[in-house]
């Protein structure tokens, strides 16, 4: 995938031509598609695990978990959300 830019060269005000930067992206696209697919394959295995998943950030919050988690809980999953 190729992007570009362009500006007008001007002098005493008027255009007199243009800078065109062509730039190829391909690398970078590619690298955030595969970015995109393996976090949509996480999100998939997290939510349709069997098993307990549970993430909590550094401040102690709550940021992630699956459904698997019901049976080791003594409070429901939507309360887990506001836990600190």
């Amino acid at each position: 995938m190729i992007v570009y830019s362009s500006s007008p060269i001007r002098l005493a005000g008027a255009v007199v031509g243009v800078v065109v930067v062509f730039r190829d992206v391909t690398a970078q696209k590619q690298a955030e598609e595969a970015v995109q697919r393996s976090a949509s394959r996480l999100r998939s295995l997290i939510a349709t695990t069997q098993d307990a998943v549970i993430s909590i950030d550094r401040r102690g919050c709550v940021v992630l978990f699956n459904s698997g988690l019901n049976g080791f809980l003594v409070i429901p999953l939507k309360r887990l959300l506001a836990t600190r």
